[in-house]
């Protein structure tokens, strides 16, 4: 439920919502391209844009996360660069599959991301999966930093 107040949209665990600060997904309709970037920065000048784990910089689908930094390196520094052209703030990314890297290498690939950014890189905690894959970062333990990997 949301209230529209003197101040705004409020939503009552969240508190007072705006587009200050707008996150550019990989479910948005098509490409974050260069084209667009113009688009966004010259209509919303004062909007702090910033990219989440596998937005679409060409057609298709990637899972890049920061598990599998290494194999999607490509993915990684086009997306640095559509990051910095935005002047964004941080960057957020999935943490990925167990079975690619341990907590530690997480942490590391963390790290290498956030040069290769120039900025703070977020990371997405995961859902234990229904398929029994194991994900980083699906247990209390983890999200707090009581990891033992």
């Amino acid at each position: 439920m949301r209230f529209v107040t003197d101040n705004g949209l409020v939503e009552p665990v969240f508190g007072s919502l705006g587009t200050d600060h707008v996150q550019l997904v990989p479910q948005s309709r098509g490409c974050i391209n260069d084209e667009l970037i113009d688009v966004l920065l010259e209509a919303f000048p004062a909007v702090q844009f910033r990219l989440h784990a596998n937005v679409r910089l060409t057609v298709g689908q990637r899972l890049a996360d920061l598990s599998n930094y290494e194999s999607h390196a490509d993915y990684f520094i086009e997306a640095a660069r559509v990051s910095q052209r935005l002047r964004a703030p941080v960057y957020s990314a999935h943490s990925g599959r167990r079975r690619n890297a341990t907590f530690a290498q997480l942490v590391d690939n963390t790290l290498r991301c956030e040069d290769l950014f120039g900025c703070p890189v977020a990371i997405e905690g995961q859902y234990p999966s229904a398929r029994g894959e194991e994900l980083l970062v699906s247990s209390w333990a983890e999200r707090i930093g009581n990891s033992t990997a």
